[in-house]
């Protein structure tokens, strides 16, 4: 759930999606460049979202700019990764 709004949002193997509870509609589709994503973190903010992919790769999106990722890391090379968090501050 997002911190501030009333929205939900879901990953898929491909992409992460943002729905408004209230008006019961799509809002975003987030298209990460993953063919499977594994997880996903929302800043406190609400305003970033990272991902963490089956590939290795981790997409970090700026909702306000784009639906495409901000920046793409890939840290570990072609090992998954599991789990994402983002630090409080």
């Amino acid at each position: 759930f997002h911190p501030t709004r009333p929205h939900l949002v879901l990953t898929t193997s491909k992409s992460v999606r943002i729905y408004d509870l209230l008006e019961h509609q799509l809002i975003k589709k987030l298209i990460s460049g993953a063919n499977s994503l594994s997880s996903l973190a929302l800043h406190p903010s609400g305003d970033h979202i990272i991902t963490g992919s089956h590939e290795g790769s981790l997409a970090w999106f700026d909702l306000d700019y784009s639906v495409r990722p901000y920046r793409v890391f890939t840290p570990h090379g072609d090992r998954a990764i599991r789990t994402v968090a983002i630090h409080q501050s």
